[in-house]
């Protein structure tokens, strides 16, 4: 028996109304189209030309609620968006190994992110409803663990971190402060010395260290 062959099949129910649609598009991605009774794409499932696959969801007055896909390269993610469309959620793993999970506001600000890295990095990021980055967490295989605090204008005010060595500590103590993210931190990037301290640090308001306090590490 010789198969079916056409660039398009549709499904009807009983009315006669399409439900279902199986169809190839002009730029060569095959697609699946699965509608509600009102005729309302709900899902579409699709593989484009390049090889990237994906499966949308959406709402009955169609904007889309949900994206997964799958690229050729390995990377695969999922994206949850609300009601208005925002983008709120997203999970991804990328082709270097690392994943990452980021939400936003409803005014699409991000506000969390939280990732596993390549490098062996982990981290958290916390940010307020302007953009400004007020927390700040991170672990390095080769470097310390640290904690930092900023408020709400953006001046460091507490720093607690594991693995540093006084000579560091006290370059903190000077004024300098972390970078913006927690991936750049500035204690990420001092490698674990002979002796590991635990260090904690607190600012006033107008940047100014208020004292700095180091111990050695239990054993």
């Amino acid at each position: 028996m010789e198969p079916l062959r056409t660039p398009s099949l549709e499904i009807t129910d009983d009315e006669g109304r399409v439900r279902a649609r199986l169809h190839v598009d002009e730029d060569g991605r095959v697609a699946l189209d699965l509608a509600d009774s009102h005729g309302n794409i709900r899902t579409r499932v699709g593989v484009a030309i390049d090889g990237t696959a994906g499966v949308e969801l959406r709402s009955a007055d169609g904007t889309l609620s949900a994206l997964l896909g799958s690229a050729d390269n390995g990377s695969a993610s999922l994206e949850l968006l609300d009601a208005s469309g925002t983008s709120r959620a997203s999970l991804g793993t990328w082709q270097d190994g690392s994943v990452t999970l980021v939400v936003n506001d409803k005014a699409c600000t991000r506000r969390v992110t939280l990732g596993s890295f390549a490098d062996g990095e982990a981290g958290l990021d916390l940010v307020d409803p302007n953009g400004i980055q007020r927390v700040a967490v991170s672990d390095r295989p080769d470097g310390p663990t640290g904690l930092t605090v900023w408020d709400a204008s953006g001046t460091l005010r507490a720093l607690l971190a594991h693995g540093l060595n006084l000579n560091a500590a006290h370059r903190l103590n000077s004024g300098t402060q972390p970078a913006a993210t927690g991936r750049d931190l500035d204690i990420g990037q001092m490698t674990q010395p002979e002796q590991s301290f635990w260090t904690s640090q607190a600012y006033s308001a107008d940047g100014s260290d208020r004292g700095l306090t180091a111990q050695p590490a239990l054993s």
